[in-house]
């Protein structure tokens, strides 16, 4: 169950009298008890890797993107958890570098969009949602962006429409003084006609500090 945003901002207002306290509040609407976190660490690193071969034209590129908590440009909220049977979205601001490498030929001659490239970094973020999945285990869902690997030859190759999501089980239980959520996993995707393959790789770590 996702707390609508209404709710959300109710529960904010609930919890500023609050912070910097370790106790839990049974609220309408939020199943079991609730928890106000504060996120202290969190790095997503996510590659795309491609390749595509249609009509004498042979593509293949890689991107690498780096999505951290930035003290600096962070304005996130707290991040209320319950300790119910809900699903709880937590959200991550603060900056993004992407750099890659991708080789594009055209019956064997190599095209001038081929190269290296760096798009430097800038204002990011990423999303995951925790749900209980039993006593003192954690199922969090990342949502992974993809298709950044051809800012350069434009190719139209993403097989995941824009972003997937992958799933992992932590240990850890909500109410705890930290939580450590992780993800290390891969997911890959062939067209129908076989012509584009590509695998999304993702790695991220966030920490959360009970408030």
């Amino acid at each position: 169950m996702s707390i609508p945003c209404c709710l959300g901002a109710v529960l904010v207002l609930l919890f500023g009298s609050t912070t910097g306290t370790s106790g839990a509040k049974a609220l309408p609407g939020v199943p079991g008890k609730a928890y106000l976190y504060e996120a202290v660490h969190a790095l997503l690193i996510v590659k795309d890797k491609a390749t595509q071969e249609e009509s004498g034209i042979k593509w293949n590129g890689f991107g690498r993107l780096v999505e951290k908590l930035d003290p600096s440009r962070s304005t996130a909220l707290p991040i209320l958890l319950g300790r119910g049977s809900g699903t709880y979205p937590i959200n991550i601001t603060g900056s993004e570098s992407a750099n890659g490498d991708e080789t594009q030929t055209n019956s064997g001659k190599p095209d001038p969009c081929s190269g290296p490239w760096d798009e430097g970094s800038g204002p990011g973020g990423f999303t995951l949602e925790v749900t209980k999945a039993g006593a003192g285990k954690l199922k969090t869902t990342w949502h992974i962006p993809t298709g950044f690997a051809s800012p350069k030859c434009g190719r139209l190759y993403d097989q995941f429409a824009g972003g997937t999501e992958l799933s992992t089980t932590v240990g850890g239980e909500v109410g705890d003084r930290h939580l450590t959520l992780t993800i290390a996993e891969k997911k890959t995707e062939t067209s129908k006609s076989g012509t584009t393959q590509q695998t999304i790789t993702a790695n991220g770590k966030v920490v959360l500090d009970l408030k």
